[in-house]
């Protein structure tokens, strides 16, 4: 992978309203380039299996170096966090999952390389070798970074309401969202009208509002109407 890597960002609203907005990860001082996950208490290690020495009776564990892996994929939601980490020449994966369910912390790590899937948390004789604190504050900081990115949005990319497309591909379909988005913030407006009006703000007056209404066309119309500015 060469350059930033691509985002976007959903919101689910209020009356079943989803918006979709694409990120600018040029501007993320963690994404513009590959992201390499690190630590300040050393080399991330995953152990992947187990091998016998002649040193030692007991099994000792192989491990992959997380630092030789790059971020292929990452999806944050506010329980969890899931992170995808490529080593291309090997043609390996590390999948880590950090999520809370109720109150409680739970990682999962899996390693998948060729035919052989190993999870490495459900496994106790690997999962013991993991030091699963560092992988979760490597989360963290992963986490952290991604939701920075909320600051760079770029466009609207798609819009959904009622589980129907309003707006995908610079096509919009307005009239009947229009009618429905006004339902829930005109009330809301026509308030804030009446109480700017009371206290002398200007900041959003009547002039303000036809203004931006205006522009809407006849769509604009019955919104005016309901305002009491026509």
């Amino acid at each position: 992978m060469e350059g930033a890597y691509s985002a976007n960002v959903k919101y689910d609203c209020a009356d079943d309203i989803q918006f979709e907005f694409s990120l600018d990860c040029k501007k993320s001082a963690a994404f513009n380039k590959e992201f390499t996950p690190t630590s300040p208490e050393g080399k991330i290690r995953v152990p992947v299996s187990l091998g016998k020495t002649w040193l030692k009776k007991e099994p000792a564990p192989d491990y992959e170096e997380l630092d030789d892996y790059v971020l292929s994929a990452a999806e944050v939601t506010a329980p969890q966090l899931s992170a995808t980490y490529v080593y291309a020449e090997k043609s390996s994966t590390i999948d880590v999952i950090d999520s809370n369910r109720d109150a409680h912390a739970v990682l999962t790590v899996e390693y998948v390389s060729g035919d052989a899937k190993v999870n490495v948390t459900s496994e106790p004789a690997l999962n013991k070798f993991l030091n699963s604190q560092q992988m979760e504050k490597s989360s963290e900081a992963l986490r952290a970074s991604i939701q920075e990115l909320e600051n760079f949005k770029i466009d609207l990319v798609r819009l959904v309401s009622g589980g129907k497309v309003v707006f995908e591909e610079g096509k919009l379909e307005a009239q009947e969202f229009l009618s429905k988005a006004w339902g829930i913030i005109g009330p809301k407006v026509k308030a804030a009208l009446s109480e700017h009006v009371a206290e002398g703000d200007e900041a959003l007056d009547e002039t303000f509002v036809r203004q931006k209404i205006e522009l809407l066309g006849e769509a604009g119309k019955p919104l005016l109407s309901s305002l009491n500015l026509t």
